[in-house]
């Protein structure tokens, strides 16, 4: 049975409120000029760490530690996948392909895709 809006009032969704003394006003932008190439490079550090812009620029103006929504542990996880799949294509490639043809190659690509994917963390 659905809530009338009375119900529902109180029961407030999403991140709990903070205090007042912990708010922060960030109704004053801050402009900066930059170049094209100096706005691509901050966006894309911005990008690799996983944070807006205004977050990137506002933990560096404020030599504040950017903190980075990347999971270590997935990462980690990532690494070791690659490691174990080039390993299993030098094995192939030892083998002479005689398992199946192009699998070693296969192998290697695969590890190159995961290793492209962690340098884009």
């Amino acid at each position: 049975m659905a809530k009338d809006g009375a119900e529902r009032a109180g029961k407030r969704r999403g991140r709990p409120l903070l205090p007042a003394d912990q708010v922060r006003d960030r109704s004053a932008p801050l402009l900066v000029y930059v170049t094209a190439a100096e706005r691509e490079v901050i966006e894309d550090a911005a990008r690799r760490a996983g944070v807006s812009v205004s977050a990137l620029l506002r933990a560096v103006g404020t030599n504040a530690q950017v903190r980075s929504v990347v999971d270590p542990q997935a990462t980690a996880s990532l690494i070791r996948l690659e490691a174990r799949l080039d390993d299993l294509a030098g094995k192939v490639a030892e083998a002479g392909g005689t398992l199946a043809p192009g699998l070693a190659d296969q192998l290697h690509q695969a590890a190159a895709e995961v290793a492209g994917r962690l340098a884009d963390l």
